[in-house]
């Protein structure tokens, strides 16, 4: 098993879908608008009545214009189930999302440490370093209505690619 470098990349990647599930379950989870949050309350918002910010009834700032892809797939995720758009199914897609987004992103690495000829040693040091810190693993399923999540995935996305491409 330790020596086949997609059971690996699947195992860290069970190991932090576990872990995540634990944490969504039992663990802390900010109290704040319903677990929306500060900054959760606005792409909350966008997540529940994406039709006015498209319409223009709800202006976006050009900064947080970059925000709003998760938000536009939590408003189409909850109107192809046909779930009511509340804060707690708001906050029900964001946790799914950001925990599918963070096994894929731990996929990434694996790929990753294998382009780069990492043994386990080192794939499994650059995951402890990478998903096994308190940005991760406390802040991002105690505050989840946030795009963090979204933008460090990219960023391991983007690594890999640049390191498999090379």
């Amino acid at each position: 098993f330790v020596h086949d470098r997609a059971w690996q990349n699947l195992g860290l990647a069970l190991v932090l879908l576990v872990v995540g599930l634990l944490l969504t379950v039992f663990g802390e989870h900010i109290p704040i608008a319903g677990g929306l949050g500060y900054d959760g309350i606005e792409y909350g918002h966008w997540a529940m009545h994406l039709d006015e910010v498209l319409d223009g009834r709800m202006p976006v700032s050009g900064y947080r214009i970059f925000r709003m892809l998760p938000s536009g797939l939590a408003y189409g995720a909850m109107h192809l189930l046909g779930a009511s758009p509340t804060p707690s199914n708001v906050v029900l897609f964001f946790e799914i999302y950001n925990l599918a987004l963070l096994c894929l992103a731990v996929l990434a690495w694996g790929g990753t440490a294998d382009a780069l000829s990492l043994d386990f040693r080192g794939k499994f040091l650059g995951f402890i370093g990478l998903f096994c810190n308190h940005a991760v693993l406390k802040f991002d399923f105690y505050y989840p209505v946030l795009t963090d999540v979204s933008g460090y995935a990219c960023a391991v996305f983007l690594l890999w690619a640049f390191v498999r491409s090379k």
